[in-house]
């Protein structure tokens, strides 16, 4: 059956074009792709532990994560509905529940419009001091970024830059280990490869605690792709101008102009992710033990180490 991969939103942008290299990057064609949605579906319909079939667009997007890997991408499917019985705190409030909301003020999440030369999507996270901080919000609301970054944009993963200028004593504080456990278990055991560059931009003393505590976290290949900037002028050696928002000294919108699309994309979608947060594995259907279930090791340790 033919996959449906136009562009659907401006917001990510990407042409016919761009999906031809991409799947010629990795020796596909659409016809092997569509080959390999119709698999993945036909094996979770031996998985009667989940109680959803994921769309043809999910699937597209944990193939390229996973590249073209087949039992990578179910095994990275699978946990995407299974972690939600490891962290069930990050699945709890839709995007119109007033803490969602509250968090648009004080957490700036946005993916850039347009594709890199390498055609990757650049996304930018920036913190601004705020009392009402909830780190469990923060978490809910990337992984919801994250879910429709997978079902809306073809690309050949992200770049993260990560604006720590705003990040004082009172927002570092509120950071756990086990928070930074659960954001290294997420991109490890779910979103794996989908992050290509991490840029930390703006980093302050105050900030590099948490940073340290983050590299210490990350496996290997992760930490080797992570990129200090005392400032915004370095991103230049990396991007184009009209890659860069205005206020990077780039030429596209603001990231102020681009958050407030952004909020109004998320919140859009709140009939759809009201329902995805509710999905939940039934452990006892499982046919075969957890693989990943690693994440629950590490969780844990960390966890006593929050009480110790």
């Amino acid at each position: 059956m033919p996959v449906d991969l136009e562009c659907k939103s401006l917001l990510l942008n990407y042409t016919q074009d761009d999906v031809q290299k991409i799947l010629a990057n990795h020796g596909k064609k659409m016809k092997d792709l569509e080959n390999d949605v119709e698999s993945i579906k036909e094996w979770f319909k031996t998985q009667p532990h989940i109680p959803v079939t994921p769309s043809d667009r999910l699937i597209v997007s944990y193939l390229l994560m996973n590249k073209f890997y087949i039992e990578k991408t179910k095994s990275r499917l699978e946990m995407n509905y299974s972690i939600r019985n490891v962290l069930p705190e990050l699945f709890c409030h839709n995007p119109l529940h007033p803490k969602m909301r509250k968090s648009h003020s004080y957490l700036k999440v946005i993916g850039m419009p347009k594709l890199t030369k390498d055609l990757r999507r650049i996304c930018i996270i920036k913190y601004e001091d705020d009392a009402s901080i909830d780190v469990n919000i923060i978490l809910s609301r990337i992984v919801m970024s994250m879910e429709l970054i997978a079902m809306y944009d073809f690309s050949n993963g992200d770049e993260y830059i990560v604006d720590c200028m705003n990040m004082k004593f009172s927002i570092i504080s509120k950071f756990k280990p086990t928070d930074v456990m659960k954001i290294v278990g997420l991109y490890d055991k779910v979103y794996a490869n989908r992050c290509s560059a991490i840029h930390i931009v703006n980093l302050q003393s105050v900030s590099e605690t948490l940073t340290n505590m983050f590299k210490m976290c990350l496996k290997p290949k992760l930490r080797d792709r992570l990129i200090i900037h005392k400032n915004i002028e370095s991103l230049k050696q990396f991007y184009s101008l009209d890659l860069l928002p205005k206020d990077y000294g780039g030429t596209s919108k603001s990231t102020d102009e681009s958050v407030d699309d952004y909020q109004e994309f998320l919140e859009s979608h709140d009939e759809y992710l009201s329902k995805w947060i509710k999905i939940h594995v039934d452990a006892k259907l499982r046919p075969e033990p957890l693989v990943n279930d690693e994440i629950l090791g590490y969780y844990g340790n960390f966890k006593k180490l929050d009480v110790d």
